[in-house]
């Protein structure tokens, strides 16, 4: 559930990273899969590969179908929290960023960092957030958790270097609430304002820019701006979103993988 319907293994449509499984008392979420096989822009999913929940998927499966190879899997200090069709959508927003230089070396640091980020469900059309565990920690180099209230369904228009407005698909913005989290996580988290601002926002925080990866910060690694870099998508020189509503975001509003 739901399946890649155009590729069967077994005479079953395939099951792939963030498809929906059935679970003792509840629907839980396939969490891993094979990193080097695709089914729809998915890694595929096997026998003994883990769920949302901590479970893991068991057989019989396609027993004349083997997929070795190396796992997708989250670091285990990152957990989703929510329900299934929540954990669906971020698991697949999460592989996709995983796919990017800046993912991979987000997800390394996190979990070199062994703290914990959980991502639970944000009801805001047009935002999301980050909220460190130990705002002293997050900034004097302990380093601390984090919760990232994110709404996979967000639809928002930043700005570009010219002032133009410019698409912010929700994969983008929650690579910047999880720039956050690692800021936290490393005891790095800025205060204040940005010593050297864009012109654009002479106020601009220097948390947010460096999140964003602009001002001071112009460069900083993983952020959202060098998430956007490896997406092809221009890069944002502020803080500021658009006035417009959710009906006028500017495509592409999603580069969610899985085709639905």
């Amino acid at each position: 559930m739901p399946g890649m319907p155009s590729v069967l293994v077994g005479a079953l449509p395939a099951s792939r990273l963030a498809d929906y499984s059935a679970c003792l008392g509840a629907v839980d979420v396939t969490a891993t899969g094979a990193a080097m096989v695709l089914i729809g822009g998915l890694p595929a999913a096997r026998v003994a590969d883990e769920t949302a929940h901590r479970g893991v998927v068991v057989g019989p499966g396609a027993t004349m179908v083997l997929i070795g190879g190396p796992t997708f899997a989250l670091p285990p200090n990152v957990t989703v929290e929510g329900p299934p069709d929540f954990q669906n959508k971020v698991i697949r927003d999460l592989y996709f960023l995983s796919t990017t230089p800046s993912g991979q070396e987000l997800f390394r640091r996190l979990d070199a960092s062994g703290r914990p980020v959980k991502i639970v469900p944000e009801s805001d059309p047009q935002n999301s957030f980050c909220t460190a565990n130990d705002a002293t920690a997050a900034s004097d180099g302990t380093g601390t958790g984090s919760t990232v209230s994110y709404n996979p369904d967000a639809r928002v228009n930043a700005y570009d270097r010219n002032g133009n407005p410019i698409a912010e698909p929700s994969q983008v913005l929650l690579g910047h609430e999880m720039a956050h989290a690692l800021a936290n996580a490393e005891g790095r988290r800025q205060t204040g304002t940005d010593p050297a601002p864009p012109a654009s926002q002479p106020d601009i925080g220097r948390e947010e820019a460096q999140a964003i990866g602009t001002g001071s910060h112009n460069g900083a690694y993983p952020s959202e701006n060098s998430f956007r870099r490896d997406l092809g998508l221009p890069e944002r020189d502020n803080h500021y979103w658009t006035p417009d509503g959710p009906d006028a975001a500017l495509p592409p509003t999603s580069l969610r993988p899985g085709g639905y």
